[in-house]
């Protein structure tokens, strides 16, 4: 691995709809040759939990029972990518803004917030959300960080969707 982006949300969040998200860890990687998976993609068989046996169960039921067996399965997932992939997620970033944001180098990983983790042969950064007090104090400049977070995080999870 000569690089590596890491995203971590490592407690229970409050999203949009104010339900509460379980914990995310998506890794990339760079990968070399056979490694590299330029369309990964995992398959699961067998049956769903939280399903009837044979019972005749709502869309809904079926929907929600899906959507925890996804998460279950895709927590934590790590993607080899080809070095043109990686160069895409690292630009889309470097477009969103990640680089602005303040940035330490090594030392340990924040255990309650989520952060981006950058890794570059040697070098490693953590790149933390940045806080904002309640309410926002004037000329903080963690107003407009949170912002550019924002748009870090949709450009990652846009990439991971396509």
């Amino acid at each position: 691995m000569d690089a590596l982006i890491k995203y971590h949300e490592p407690v229970k969040q409050r999203g949009v709809t104010n339900r509460a998200t379980q914990p995310v860890t998506q890794i990339f990687v760079t990968g070399k040759g056979e490694l590299a998976e330029a369309d990964a993609y995992q398959t699961y068989t067998g049956t769903v939990a939280g399903v009837g046996n044979g019972e005749a169960v709502s869309e809904r039921e079926m929907r929600a029972a899906i959507g925890r067996m996804l998460r279950r399965t895709h927590a934590g997932s790590l993607r080899v990518l080809t070095a043109e992939q990686f160069q895409t997620i690292w630009s889309r970033l470097a477009t969103a803004g990640l680089f602005t944001l303040p940035a330490r180098k090594g030392g340990d990983e924040p255990t309650q917030e989520p952060y981006f983790l950058i890794r570059a042969g040697d070098e490693r950064w953590i790149i933390e959300r940045p806080s904002v007090a309640s309410p926002p104090r004037e000329n903080d400049p963690n107003v407009a960080r949170v912002k550019v977070w924002g748009d870090v995080k949709k450009a990652f999870f846009a990439f991971m969707n396509e």
